[in-house]
């Protein structure tokens, strides 16, 4: 006996979280790509303070002085700096992680129904085989008594 295929009537609409889940992946990896490369940033400038404060250049100046502590004050600056932009983009990847577990929640959502219309489709297909072998079975039936009387 061959029954309707099965044709799940929200394809399209799983067709289309699907790539959203795709794009919200490569927007991830994207903001993870981003966040490690500030995080080295960020270990660089502090790298180049720690150095510029281990270092004790003889100062025989003020004026030494005052150079020593202006590049210090920029390497400061620059740290933080590298800390703010590694924390913005932290909060980048929050929101790209937030947006990935959505559209996989809503395409997870929609194989599940299409699982269960699936599911239903087959327990009432293989019910339609069975009552039509069923059916086939007590006609022959019928024939074979009728035949023997």
């Amino acid at each position: 006996m061959t029954g309707r295929r099965f044709a799940f009537k929200l394809e399209s609409i799983r067709t289309l979280r699907k790539h959203t889940e795709l794009v919200a992946m490569r927007q991830l990896a994207h903001e993870l790509d981003r966040a490690a490369q500030l995080r080295g940033e960020l270990d660089s400038a502090e790298a180049v303070l720690t150095g510029a404060c281990a270092a004790s250049p003889g100062i025989s100046s003020a004026r030494d002085l005052a150079v020593r502590q202006a590049y210090l004050e920029r390497c400061e600056r620059e740290l933080g700096e590298a800390r703010m932009r590694a924390e913005a983009q932290a909060g980048h990847v929050a929101i790209g992680r937030s947006q990935l577990a959505s559209a996989a929640r809503d395409r997870e959502t929609l194989d599940r129904l299409e699982d269960r219309q699936r599911s239903v489709h087959d327990d009432l297909a293989r019910r339609a085989e069975r009552a039509a072998g069923d059916e086939i079975s007590l006609a022959m039936r019928k024939q074979h008594l009728g035949g023997v009387a």
